[in-house]
């Protein structure tokens, strides 16, 4: 009778801890699933990173056309080799 008892209580107690269980076991998982992510995007920005110094400063931002006219007459005489010009455009301004 005294073994009954236990078996009881003791299915009775692993039921009510099942729920507790399963959602740390869910937390764990994300918290792995982000620590992948984190390593996942330091390994593309430490590329971007190295690809930007590799081009030292031969990238040029502009941002309207006369942007793009006083970038070429203020860099005319000194452009480098292999040199790239990069329209950037602000969502906030529509476009005419």
């Amino acid at each position: 009778m005294n073994g009954k008892r236990f078996y009881f209580w003791f299915l009775i107690s692993a039921l009510l801890f099942l729920p507790i269980c399963n959602s740390f076991l869910v937390n764990i998982q994300k918290l792995l699933l982000s620590v992948n992510e984190n390593k996942r995007y330091r390994q593309i920005l430490g590329t971007l990173n190295d690809e930007n110094i590799k081009l030292s400063n031969k990238v040029r931002y502009y941002q309207t056309e006369n942007g793009i006219k006083t970038l070429i007459r203020d860099r005319l005489n000194k452009v480098e080799k292999d040199e790239v010009l990069i329209k950037i455009q602000n969502k906030n301004i529509k476009s005419q």
